[in-house]
């Protein structure tokens, strides 16, 4: 099958999960093109995302506008159909409804792109503008769509989501946390659960051999997004904690950009720690940093307004290399550690942070026990190749 492939910011490192799935997908013998509705040029971008093909076409360039009124010329009942469908449905959520109806002159474009790639079907990522372009190209083409869900703006009333899910032919989810909530909103609609894969290289990466007994002060790794629900405030606070109370010598390194850039590291510094703030890395670099650290923390948290975290896959990278983990029990965390792979603590609960991390600076043989149970359970769970075949077989059987 010929598959036409929309996401929002391809490749930005953000989409490195994307990313990964397309070329095993193309890899696996798929003919596809991605279209980015975002121009990704100003972000941190994938260094080795080819040979996959994508685009980012401008949303009122001239030949967005010319596909879309050419397309509107030939069928106007239709467009006009479909732009009613989608004001009535998004009518709980006029903000959103009304971004959706600007770009419309896009989805129009992927429509007469997947006409020009003679498409077989349409396949959108995320549940927001991606998503909603999928829903237009395919209600004026007639052409199928699937969705892959990843958790953004999933979590309040949203019609025009749940009209979305239906209408597809078939939708995945990362966690099964999302999987429970999409069939509760909408029961009529097909939900696949779909483990993310790991990158071969960071597998590869992961396998050498670990040295849990440190010598020096215990390096602590944090990698994500610096914004508010990745609770990076409350694992500052947990090694200020851990500071006062004279627990063994730990340093904290952070890799990730974000809004929350200079706040966080003013905490850091009002707290007297020793932050080192590396920013946005490869996957090399950050394959580096994994081996290097001796424990990981990521002290997520579901915060009203903001999108919740379903399995943050930096979890599972670090699993991969065999890292004792700190996390807290939010969202789908718990789907992927438990007791016996990793410590999780409440959210938003500095000392329950600062006491996990405690217990692992201080026992090495449990630092051992659990970056080996994490490795087994991860390498089993997220592997790529498999992933993506029962990916094929859910989205791709006609």
């Amino acid at each position: 099958m010929r598959l036409l492939i929309v996401s929002s910011l391809f490749p930005a490192l953000s989409e490195t999960f994307i990313v990964r799935e397309v070329q095993a997908l193309q890899q696996q013998g798929e003919w596809l093109r991605v279209v980015s509705v975002q121009n990704p040029h100003k972000q941190a971008q994938i260094p080795d995302a080819g040979p996959v093909q994508w685009i980012a076409p401008r949303w009122y360039g001239a030949r967005v506008l010319r596909s879309a009124l050419r397309l509107f010329a030939q069928r106007p009942s239709r467009v006009i159909r479909a732009l009613a469908s989608m004001l009535w449905e998004g009518r709980d959520r006029p903000g959103e409804t009304l971004k959706n109806l600007l770009t419309a002159p896009l989805g129009l474009h992927i429509a007469a792109l997947a006409k020009q790639w003679q498409v077989d079907q349409l396949h959108g990522h995320w549940a927001n503008v991606p998503s909603s372009c999928v829903w237009l190209a395919a209600r004026y083409s007639g052409l199928p769509y699937s969705l892959s869900i990843h958790g953004e703006d999933i979590f309040t009333p949203n019609r025009f989501l749940v009209r979305k899910l239906i209408d597809a032919k078939h939708s995945v989810v990362c966690s099964d946390y999302f999987a429970q909530h999409l069939r509760r909103i909408a029961p009529q609609a097909t939900i696949t659960l779909n483990y993310h894969g790991l990158d071969k290289r960071l597998v590869q990466a992961g396998k050498a051999p670990r040295d849990y007994a440190s010598a020096g002060p215990l390096q602590v790794l944090c990698i994500g997004r610096l914004v508010p629900t990745k609770g990076i405030d409350t694992l500052l606070r947990a090694l200020r904690l851990l500071a006062d109370r004279d627990a063994p010598a730990m340093t904290l390194t952070v890799i990730g950009e974000g809004p929350e850039r200079a706040a966080l590291s003013a905490l850091a510094t009002q707290l007297a720690l020793n932050v080192e703030w590396r920013g946005a890395q490869s996957l090399e670099q950050v394959s580096a940093a994994l081996r290097e650290a001796d424990l990981f923390a990521l002290a997520a948290v579901h915060l009203p307004g903001h999108a919740p975290d379903g399995i943050p896959n930096v979890l599972a990278e670090a699993m991969a290399f065999a890292l004792p983990i700190v996390s807290s029990d939010t969202g789908a965390i718990p789907e992927l550690l438990d007791a016996q792979c990793a410590r999780l603590v409440p959210a938003q609960q500095a000392a329950a942070v600062a006491d996990a991390l405690e217990d692992l600076a201080r026992d090495p043989a449990l630092r051992a026990r659990l970056g080996q149970c994490a490795q087994q359970r991860v390498l089993q769970q997220f592997d790529l190749h498999h992933n993506v075949q029962a990916l094929r077989r859910a989205l791709l059987t006609p």
